[in-house]
């Protein structure tokens, strides 16, 4: 029987949403425990060529946990969240910089801080650690669980 913090991962898109059989078939070879990765939802958005958003509201339908957010936001214990793999004072400062100028409404969203890890070749929880250090919240999860 599902919890009710699980229940209402169903309860957020109402009655109107109705499951995708494919987006659940693939969720299903890759859930365990009942929840599935971060990077297994990205790679079942490429697979069926979807938009990631897709994935994460049939998650939500099936009462599907998504954990191990590749920004290192959810599903990690403190201890294992990853560190901000340590940058040069430059580099840390110039990244920053970026940041700061990536902001709407003094955020930064999901898809833009994978876009600026990308970029720059550094690891995505360099992002998410230079925005903790900034105290900067990352916002619109590209599977829609922040």
């Amino acid at each position: 029987m599902p919890t009710q913090k699980n229940k209402k991962f169903a309860e957020k898109h109402g009655n109107s949403i109705n499951l995708n059989a494919a987006i659940k078939d693939e969720i299903t070879k890759l859930m365990k425990g009942g929840a599935i990765f971060c990077d297994d939802a990205f790679r079942i958005a490429d697979k069926l060529d979807i938009p990631r958003e897709k994935v994460g509201v049939t998650a939500d339908l099936m009462n599907c946990k998504l954990t191990g957010c590749q920004l290192g936001l959810f599903g990690f214990k403190p201890q294992n969240k990853g560190s901000d793999h340590l940058l040069p004072e430059p580099e840390k400062d110039a990244l920053k910089s970026i940041i700061m100028s990536e902001l709407i409404n003094s955020r930064l969203t999901c898809r833009k801080a994978w876009e600026i890890a990308s970029l720059h070749k550094v690891y995505k929880t360099t992002v998410t650690g230079l925005c903790d250090e900034m105290k900067i919240k990352i916002t619109q999860c590209q599977l829609g669980a922040f």
